[in-house]
């Protein structure tokens, strides 16, 4: 555990109060540190582990953290986020050669445990087999629906080869 001490001090003079500012931290006026924030996304994103889950281990282990405040750390890292991702958007859109892929997934929706449909969006830049130096990435859009409009809205910008 880290343990932030910021010590008061009071000036014989003048009696003023000062005290260090409290190390930021990645959410305003949030408990969370960067390495649980990173934790709970990387378990929500890439081990497919709901929210509710990771509160129930949280829980087991002592820690009483709420699915509600684990989604509002999702949603607010998610805005510390958007400029790298729309700069990971603007660098696989820029190429000349995209591959698209759009997958349904099952989503759970709050409140009936039941699952409904929705879509990922996937663009992949790699360029390297042919002999370019840019680097691959990939680009991950959601959508509540298969509606053209959403892929349509993805590649506005794009022109070249799909």
């Amino acid at each position: 555990m880290i343990c932030h001490v910021c010590p008061k001090l009071v000036c014989g003079c003048c009696e003023r109060i000062a005290q260090v500012p409290a190390p930021s931290r990645p959410i305003a006026r949030g408990l969370a540190g960067p390495g649980l924030l990173a934790h709970v996304l990387v378990s929500k994103f890439v081990n497919h582990l709901p929210l509710y889950r990771q509160s129930e281990i949280y829980a087991r282990e002592g820690v009483d953290l709420e699915r509600s405040n684990l989604a509002d750390w999702v949603g607010q890292s998610s805005q510390l986020l958007r400029p790298l991702i729309n700069a990971l958007e603007r660098h696989v859109m820029s190429s000349h050669k995209v591959h698209a892929d759009g997958t349904p997934i099952g989503v759970l929706a709050p409140g009936n445990g039941k699952t409904k449909t929705a879509r990922l969006w996937t663009y992949v830049r790699d360029d390297r087999p042919a002999g370019y130096t840019a680097p691959a990435a990939v680009w991950f859009a959601y959508s509540t629906d298969r509606k053209g409009q959403h892929p349509c809205a993805h590649l506005k910008s794009f022109s070249g080869i799909l």
